[in-house]
């Protein structure tokens, strides 16, 4: 039988975490996320403000944690730490190197706040995990064609396809990137006139230009 004490510990450290990483909260969210009633969560705030926790509550938007507050140490169970550990790896040999670089640095700064438990645990599997690169990661071009998809910049490729010997000069307007044994974009070539799939150890050359194309309402799944 489940102690509904723990199932409440287990909800109200779920919200707090919740807290710290979005700006504002509604109750009806939260019941919502947690398949509990509004009534338990305003209870739930109540005690997390008793327990001296700055939960600012905004009339007619929600809640939110006061500006500037964290929670250390971070804490994890073991199983979220190895999926951690397996994300940067998988960064590692399977984007970029700046993307390589950028996951690193995230976890770094994820191992400063983890428990002295936590990181000793990571010490001990790290050595045990072990990804093989599919592509050369010399290359940024994954970095790059993120930044380009989120601000919508038209890029300039030198592409080789399958079947080409000599590579064509392409304006694509980049909608999104999947991972297949390759890492692949999609985007509107603006040559072909139509969306085109391109993969990236198949790109001589890219440029992001200072062009900001009209987002589309495309998604990777259409």
């Amino acid at each position: 039988m489940i102690d509904p004490e723990i199932t409440r510990l287990s909800r109200l450290v779920a919200l707090l975490t919740l807290l710290q990483t979005k700006r504002i909260l509604t109750a009806t969210e939260l019941a919502k996320r947690f398949s509990v009633s509004t009534r338990t969560i305003y209870r739930d705030i109540r005690t997390l403000e008793s327990a001296g926790i700055p939960v600012v509550t905004q009339e007619g938007k929600g809640y939110a944690m006061l500006d500037g507050y964290r929670l250390p140490p971070v804490m994890f169970t073991r199983e979220e730490a190895i999926a951690l550990l397996t994300a940067e790896k998988l960064a590692a040999q399977l984007t970029d190197a700046a993307t390589a670089h950028l996951s690193g640095a995230a976890m770094n700064k994820l191992r400063a706040a983890m428990r002295h438990a936590d990181r000793d645990y990571l010490e001990t599997i790290d050595p045990h995990i072990f990804v093989l690169p599919s592509q050369p990661g010399q290359s940024n071009a994954y970095q790059q064609l993120v930044t380009a998809v989120t601000a919508h910049r038209v890029v300039n490729i030198l592409y080789r396809g399958a079947d080409n010997e000599s590579a064509i000069n392409r304006d694509i307007e980049p909608i999104g990137l999947y991972l297949s044994q390759q890492w692949h974009v999609v985007g509107y070539c603006r040559l072909r006139q139509a969306f085109r799939d391109f993969r990236l150890d198949r790109i001589q050359y890219l440029r992001l230009s200072e062009e900001i194309f009209t987002a589309r309402p495309e998604t990777l799944e259409q």
